[in-house]
């Protein structure tokens, strides 16, 4: 048997962008430099036979960075920057909210039947249709194993650097600090 069920589906994709810097010349030489940029996404995508609706997630991405320039003497150059950046990420399909496996259809050990540890507080993370697969036809249900998803990932960088150039030497000392976050949850 072939795979032909065929329904049109209209996903969207709704993004936005915003970027902006500004740089201040202080004097001759120094230069001080800021940027802000941010993206908002919204995308409707997640259709699950034989589910009627839609799912989709939204994603936000911000980041600043602050950084300088400093000239100290025609051999000795000071730079720096630091700056972060912040991701959250929401999605889930059409099927959320509603315990198909366990409660419609009264399958044991589907939805949150015997949830424990993280995100076990929120059962309904673990809401939605079980996926009935067919060797010869195409899956019902929720085949997609990465929805729910809810994520919060944020990094922190800063370096500052001290250059010294003698004759065809240089010298460059300096330090890096990283800090990266990740807050995630996902079946």
């Amino acid at each position: 048997l072939q795979n032909n069920l065929f329904v049109p589906r209209f996903p969207k994709a709704i993004r936005d962008n915003y970027d902006g810097k500004l740089n201040w010349n202080r004097n001759s030489a120094h230069q001080i430099w800021g940027k802000f940029s941010m993206m908002d996404a919204s995308v409707t995508d997640l259709y699950y036979l034989p589910l009627e609706g839609t799912g989709g997630g939204d994603t936000r991405v911000t980041l600043w960075t602050l950084g300088q320039t400093w000239t100290l003497s025609p051999t000795l150059i000071f730079d720096a920057n630091g700056g972060s950046n912040r991701m959250t990420h929401q999605s889930a399909g059409p099927d959320y909210g509603t315990n198909y496996g366990l409660e419609q259809f009264g399958i044991p050990g589907t939805n949150s039947a015997g949830v424990s540890g993280p995100g076990s507080a929120d059962l309904e993370r673990y809401s939605g249709m079980p996926t009935i697969d067919y060797d010869t036809f195409s899956d019902l249900g929720n085949n997609a194993g990465w929805t729910p998803v809810w994520r919060t990932e944020v990094s922190y960088t800063a370096s500052a650097n001290l250059t010294k150039v003698q004759g065809s030497h240089e010298i460059r000392t300096g330090v890096d600090f990283v800090r990266l976050t990740l807050d995630h949850w996902q079946p």
